[in-house]
């Protein structure tokens, strides 16, 4: 494969990203891989960045915020990533020239929200493939997503769907659940009732 690592700048951080092409110098299209929630490195991580290429599709794979060797802290601003992803799709321009075909981006699970964001704001794209999309909307994916969260952090009783900590007991430590919350990164409401 034809790669070429690269810095570039996002919405006030510095991102890693990396073009794959195939051998040669025939123009290809080329997919900007979206991240999904994960906070692992894209370039490390993303097999896709060598299966599409052997396919004859071009790929950009970038770190999203925060995560492997791209600056700023991680978040779930779609607006930012989606601002991130853009420039994303404006690097692999530059790097890939006249070998750029069709270019657009690629996302899955949170990608597959970010993705059609992005696309609305970057008239260069040409496409958007959502791999994978969720059934659910934003709002009630993340709420799934903090009962996880809270789950595995030691709060509730797996065998009920809400019951996290019964106000009526007394045994409800607010801090704790404050500081589990911050540590997942949850921004949203908190109702207690």
């Amino acid at each position: 494969f034809d790669i070429v690592d690269t810095t570039f700048q996002g919405r006030g951080v510095t991102l890693r990203g990396r073009l794959v092409l195939p051998q040669g110098k025939a123009r290809v299209p080329v997919a900007v891989l979206m991240h999904g929630s994960e906070s692992y490195s894209g370039v490390n991580a993303y097999f896709q960045q060598y299966l599409f290429p052997a396919e004859g599709v071009g790929v950009f794979v970038y770190d999203k915020r925060g995560t492997g060797g791209s600056s700023g802290k991680y978040s779930q601003n779609f607006h930012d990533l989606a601002a991130d992803a853009s420039a994303a799709l404006r690097e692999a321009q530059r790097l890939g020239r006249e070998r750029i075909g069709r270019i657009g981006f690629h996302g899955g699970s949170q990608g597959g929200w970010v993705a059609p964001l992005a696309a609305s704001k970057t008239p260069q794209a040409d496409f958007v493939f959502v791999g994978f999309g969720l059934a659910d909307g934003v709002l009630s994916e993340d709420r799934d997503q903090v009962a996880l969260d809270l789950r595995a952090a030691g709060f509730g009783d797996a065998r009920r769907a809400w019951d996290f900590r019964s106000v009526g007991r007394g045994d409800v430590k607010f801090e704790d659940i404050v500081v589990a919350l911050n540590d997942v990164g949850y921004r949203g409401p908190l109702s207690v009732e």
